[in-house]
């Protein structure tokens, strides 16, 4: 699709060469742009289908904005007609709490309801800025900055007016970080998927995470205060810790965690040798062992396949008997 249009003087009907043509989408971006000729025409093409923003301005002039709609292989003819004798609008902007400048603060005009700004600009190093080329009318000016709360001013200007407005930013409080690990208390292991919950002076949840692979977790965008900052994971019991920050502050804040029901004592190498020896014996010992013959091989049936190379079943097993019995003494003495 494409537009196209002549721009001219709203009083005279002289058209307006070097016009400034901007297209906006309905969110407010930017879509394509160029300036009027010496006949003050215009043309815009390659458009999507859709419904746009035309902003026409122009030195000496007041912005002008038109809604147009286009349809695909189509052109659409917008003439826009500027108003002389703008209004202005100027002013300082500073720091609440300091009454410093605040450098590069945006400020936007805005029709009320509208989400394409008539008019935008940066403050410089003195916070200074001006918005020219303003139609008469009502506006809102918006005014935001990095670390400051935005403020909103609601202002009437007439043609010609330069009004000046000066405005004070309150600074966004410093923000604050827990950070910390989550181990096991009894293997000194780090605890992944631990549910790390932070409430605040009254008791209010106001933050949750999990701790990763590393056991390592991390909560930012605090405000400054006291808080309980609790450590919760299945089969452990849950631990908590109260801690004060002040703004723009970082703590760490470790867990150890215990297990709920401890795990079974791990058996040195004497052990499990003398637990193995003991279990052949007594299986030795029972009545109701049962052997087979094959060839000169003695195989101890439930004995782990315990084989006695001897034509001799009984001795043999009344002698390996006595030697596990000697082991077993042997064990108990060291």
């Amino acid at each position: 699709a494409a537009i196209t249009g002549t721009v001219t003087d709203e009083l005279t009907g002289n058209v307006i060469f070097n016009a400034l043509i901007q297209i906006f989408n309905t969110e407010g971006k930017l879509i394509s742009s160029t300036i009027t000729d010496r006949t003050g025409k215009f043309t815009i093409s390659n458009l999507p289908e859709g419904t746009f923003t035309i902003r026409g301005s122009a030195n000496n002039y007041a912005v002008k904005l038109e809604t147009i709609t286009v349809t695909r292989g189509g052109t659409t003819v917008s003439n826009l007609t500027l108003r002389p004798d703008p209004a202005s609008i100027s002013g300082r902007v500073t720091n609440l709490q300091t009454s410093e400048p605040i450098a590069s603060a945006l400020v936007q005009v805005f029709i009320p309801g509208g989400t394409i700004p008539i008019w935008s600009t940066l403050t410089d190093s003195d916070g200074q800025y001006t918005l020219s080329r303003l139609p008469e009318g009502n506006y809102n000016i918006i005014f935001t900055a990095n670390g400051f709360s935005s403020q909103t001013v609601n202002s009437t200007v007439t043609a010609g007016e330069a009004k000046v407005i000066n405005i004070s930013l309150a600074p966004l409080p410093l923000l604050t970080t827990i950070t910390g690990t989550v181990r096991d208390k009894t293997t000194g292991l780090l605890l992944e998927n631990v549910l790390i919950q932070v409430f605040d002076a009254q008791g209010r949840l106001i933050a949750i995470t999990l701790t990763n692979r590393n056991g390592h977790y991390v909560i930012s965008d605090l405000p400054g205060g006291t808080f309980t900052v609790q450590a919760k994971l299945n089969n452990f019991v849950t631990d908590s810790q109260t801690v004060t920050l002040a703004e723009g502050e970082t703590k760490t804040v470790n867990f150890t965690l215990i297990r709920k029901q401890p795990l079974p004592p791990e058996e040195n190498p004497d052990q499990k040798l003398r637990k193995l020896l003991l279990t052949l014996l007594l299986q030795l010992s029972y009545n109701n062992i049962e052997t087979k013959r094959s060839d000169e091989n003695i195989i101890i049936i439930n004995s782990a396949n315990v084989q006695i190379s001897t034509a001799d079943a009984t001795e043999n097993i009344q002698i390996l008997s006595q030697l596990l019995s000697a082991l077993l003494a042997e064990i108990e003495g060291l």
